[in-house]
């Protein structure tokens, strides 16, 4: 099969007969899982070939809806493509025909809409959307396609299945969101759709509700402005009822009409009944826009805190760095006078040559210390050896001083001095007999 889909663009009718023969042979002997397969090459025949699916347009349709609706995404996503084009072929004819047909087609995408499963109910979403931009972009002249679309599904309204009318109020609401503007150009849509809020059945309140919230979000104010006072009416009695998350779902839609129209246009088309449940909505409203105020100013004082504080740790940063900068100098003149003393303690613990020192290090390093050791003795022997030279002298000053005074005479004259120059004998002979004469008087 997926052989004969690359051959089906560029082929001719006998090649593209050939090939959907063997779809519907696929289709009735193989299982399920064939059939995505089938389904994709019969999507890119109805693409490729338009003129297959006008001619052969009754007999497609019977063999797809004929089918059990795939239980796989794939499949699926392949089967509505084919449906997707025999749709727009069904919505661009006037025949009955063509048209109880569409229905059909339409039927289905309208009961997945209601699928548990999210997949197929994206997948059903995305086939609508495709329908109806298909059919705007091929209606330029006369938007008659798209609005008989818009009129099938409104024609689901009045079914007697509660399932059936929450899908189509579903497809309603994918629709408007898409287009808020078919709103105005088929006005009958609004006023059929809030008629339904005075049923009991809750899965179809519960899409109304849905869908009004999207018709007051998209709409623009202006518009929102003439459907204001009908679309106030019929929703506000749901405001009293809290089950099901329905009085929450009238504030929001309350609170979108009031941000776009105004409360005082709100308040003007609201019955006396709900005006305390509509101040109660300004009440709230206005407490969420203190509240989103409040927390914008408390953010700014945050950011307001969080600079001051960079600012203050910056400038402590800087002042301790400043400080720091003293101690700093002060430490490295320290440190070099600590060097220093190290250097000359380390000289003076230095070992005399008759000590032993055991090896443990490299050579090189006991022959500095040995070297810085003798040159550590031979000055302190140099400094010691002239300290005595230059004493000895002093001393031999002194008494060179000291003995000139005493041989120094009272009343001679410098010629006697140097030439009577006394004998030691002499003179202590001549000091004997002077000692003799004083005891003999």
């Amino acid at each position: 099969m997926e052989l004969a889909s690359s051959f089906v663009e560029g082929a001719k009718e006998d090649l593209i007969d050939l090939i959907y023969k063997f779809i519907t042979h696929t289709f009735e002997v193989t299982n399920k899982s064939g059939h995505c397969e089938a389904y994709h090459t019969l999507s890119r025949i109805l693409e490729e070939h338009a003129w297959f699916s006008s001619s052969r347009f009754v007999e497609l349709i019977d063999l797809l809806l004929g089918l059990k609706s795939p239980v796989d995404i794939a499949s699926l996503r392949s089967r509505f493509a084919s449906l997707h084009i025999l749709m727009i072929h069904a919505l661009k004819m006037r025949l009955e025909e063509e048209n109880t047909k569409a229905f059909l087609i339409l039927n289905e995408i309208i009961l997945t809409l209601k699928e548990g499963n999210e997949e197929f109910r994206k997948a059903a979403y995305d086939i609508l959307l495709k329908i109806s931009a298909s059919l705007k972009d091929s209606s330029a002249i006369s938007h008659a396609p798209y609005h008989k679309l818009i009129g099938m599904i409104m024609g689901y309204l009045s079914g007697s299945s509660p399932h059936i009318k929450s899908g189509a109020v579903s497809a309603l609401s994918v629709l408007v969101y898409q287009d808020a503007d078919i709103c105005l150009s088929m006005p009958d849509i609004v006023p059929s759709l809030l008629s339904l809020l005075h049923t009991k059945v809750v899965e179809v309140i519960k899409a109304v509700l849905g869908f009004v919230k999207v018709l007051v979000s998209c709409l623009q104010a202006k518009d929102l402005h003439r459907l204001l006072s009908d679309v106030v009416y019929e929703v506000l009695p749901w405001s009293s009822v809290s089950r099901h998350h329905f009085r929450s779902k009238v504030i929001v839609i309350m609170e979108i009409i009031i941000r776009k129209c105004g409360s005082a246009v709100v308040e003007s088309v609201t019955p006396e009944k709900y005006k305390s449940f509509l101040k109660t909505v300004f009440e709230n409203r206005h407490g969420k826009t203190s509240s989103k105020e409040s927390d914008a100013g408390d953010t700014e004082m945050m950011l307001a805190d969080s600079s001051m504080k960079a600012s203050g740790s910056m400038l402590e940063k800087r002042k301790h760095k400043a400080m720091s900068s003293i101690p700093e100098e002060n430490g490295s003149v320290e440190q070099r006078k600590r060097k220093r003393e190290k250097k000359n303690n380390a000289y003076a613990c230095i070992p005399s040559s008759n000590e032993h020192h055991p090896s443990s290090g490299s050579g090189g390093g006991l022959r500095a210390v040995q070297s810085a050791r003798l040159s550590h003795n031979a000055k302190s022997m140099k400094g010691q050896s002239e300290g005595r030279q230059k004493k000895s002298k002093r001393n031999h000053d002194q008494i060179m001083k000291n003995h000139e005074k005493r041989k120094e005479p009272t009343n001679t004259s410098k010629k006697d001095e140097a030439t009577h120059i006394p004998n030691a004998s002499k003179l202590s002979r001549h000091k004997v007999g002077r000692k003799r004469q004083k005891i003999n008087k």
